[in-house]
């Protein structure tokens, strides 16, 4: 996994000079997802409040489906407490939790405008995710290998966030801790409890493996 480069995000609030903590925990977010507003975001403005923290905390919103809703632009109306599609459909219009902590926009590109190494980094995401789910349904190996057959570039999304696929992201929410120089340390997709975060950020090593 490519060290993360917060520079690159578009900041909202806060900015990647925020960041001095030598570990870091991000959410992954996207406005267009009920259960990251409704169940992810408050435990990371509950992490945010502590003064107990030995890890910095910040949030960004990204996009790998719903690109209509998923933008920048509402990324900044959720920072208003304004929810748009099924956010708003399932939650209202709007909302009390937004992001208390630094908050930014991933680096999103038009599929075919991304450089070769955000491709790569997604493609391969692409593949590792639908073998997960294959082998899940207990298809035999060949069964498998065949059906990737069928995965190419052209199965990409139509935009690609470098922040989303360059962690391998499964979908949002996201959790992700990185260390200063930006080496990812670990990723944890869906709902994690305070409790649960700690822990993991409590375990996690800085020291680089030789």
């Amino acid at each position: 996994t490519p060290a993360f480069r917060s520079h690159r995000l578009e900041w909202l609030s806060g900015s990647h000079e925020d960041l001095q903590h030598e570990l870091q925990l991000v959410l992954l977010i996207q406005p267009n997802c009920p259960g990251c507003l409704l169940n992810a975001l408050p435990v990371a403005n509950a992490i945010m409040a502590s003064d107990q923290n030995d890890f910095g905390i910040y949030c960004v919103s990204t996009a790998f489906e719903d690109f209509e809703y998923n933008t920048v632009q509402n990324a900044r109306l959720l920072l208003e407490g304004v929810l748009v599609g099924e956010s708003a459909r399932i939650l209202g219009p709007t909302t009390r939790h937004i992001p208390q902590m630094p908050f930014a926009h991933d680096f999103v590109v038009d599929r075919d405008n991304a450089d070769e190494d955000l491709k790569e980094w997604a493609f391969m995401t692409l593949e590792e995710n639908a073998r997960a789910q294959l082998k899940f349904m207990h298809l035999s190996e060949e069964r498998i290998e065949k059906a990737l057959e069928s995965i190419n570039f052209s199965s990409l999304p139509e935009k690609l966030g470098e922040l989303f696929w360059s962690v391998k992201a499964q979908g949002t929410p996201t959790w992700v801790l990185h260390g200063y120089d930006g080496r990812v340390l670990g990723v944890r997709f869906g709902y994690l409890e305070e409790e649960d975060i700690r822990q993991w950020a409590s375990s996690v090593s800085l020291v680089p493996s030789l």
